[in-house]
């Protein structure tokens, strides 16, 4: 795997190719790739944009069995790109922990999902300031909730790894407004606000429940049919085989006896 592209992003991949390659020579490669799309992207009358450009070096130190990520001062490295007039610029770097914005997501590369909690949260408390000054209440209410603000927190669940605590946190200033809105009082039984409607609920999805259900669909969906994203969803099941020593269905096993085992930004280790 080189790179992911979506319409005019791309996003490419440098990796050691063995244990003994250092990130000094990861960088050189990646120039490398760098200057041959370039090169691609002139031949054919474009450009990259060295303003909308970023890059990220993953690299990591071991002391005494635990790892943690180097930053920028550990790794002093640049890389350049062209623009349309093929003057040279430096690109702008980020650490391992700063997100940056893809396809309407806060990205960040050791996996915080923090930026994207406070991007969601910020449109849902818009979204209740906006509901808050209008006059739309009943059936308009409700169809304002699950046509706009819900459309918004729900496109990027297939990518996110939200806990619940987060979820509650995003839906939380809609939520309150749109009971308001429906003329219930803002601080009406949860429980009751994500019942379906049958069980004497209101039928309001939670964002937790939903993100795994859309992750789950993916895997299912992508596992079998040899799209790239399967065969990514099959290659990070492998390594985490690998990687635990545990030659059986690790999903079958359980998480939290399993989770230390594994490489994870969320499992904090000590470091002097």
């Amino acid at each position: 795997m080189s790179s992911f592209f979506f319409v005019y992003d791309t996003v490419t991949i440098q990796t050691a190719r063995n244990k003994e390659e250092t990130w000094q020579q990861i960088t050189t490669g990646l120039q490398h790739s760098l200057d041959h799309w370039e090169g691609g992207l002139h031949a054919s009358g474009g450009a990259m944009v060295p303003d909308k450009t970023s890059w990220t070096l993953i690299s990591f130190k071991w002391k005494n069995g635990n790892w943690r990520y180097q930053a920028i001062e550990d790794t002093p490295a640049s890389l350049f790109v062209s623009d349309i007039s093929q003057a040279r610029h430096k690109m702008n770097r980020t650490e391992f922990n700063q997100a940056t914005t893809s396809l309407g997501m806060e990205i960040a590369r050791d996996g915080s999902m923090d930026a994207q909690v406070s991007r969601l949260t910020n449109a849902s408390t818009l979204w209740a300031s906006k509901m808050a000054s209008s006059k739309l209440g009943g059936p308009n209410a409700w169809t304002a909730l699950m046509s706009t603000l819900w459309k918004t927190l729900g496109y990027p669940l297939q990518a996110t790894s939200l806990t619940r605590v987060e979820c509650d946190k995003i839906m939380a200033p809609g939520i309150s407004q749109w009971l308001q809105s429906m003329g219930f009082c803002r601080n009406f039984l949860r429980d009751l606000v994500h019942n379906p409607i049958g069980w004497q609920g209101l039928g309001i999805p939670h964002l937790h429940t939903t993100q795994e259900i859309v992750r789950l669909q993916a895997l299912i969906n992508h596992t079998g049919t040899g799209s790239y994203t399967g065969l990514l969803y099959r290659a990070s099941s492998e390594n985490l085989i690998l990687e635990t020593g545990i030659g059986t269905d690790v999903l079958s096993l359980p998480f939290l006896d399993l989770s230390p085992l594994a490489t994870n930004s969320l499992i904090k280790t000590s470091w002097v």
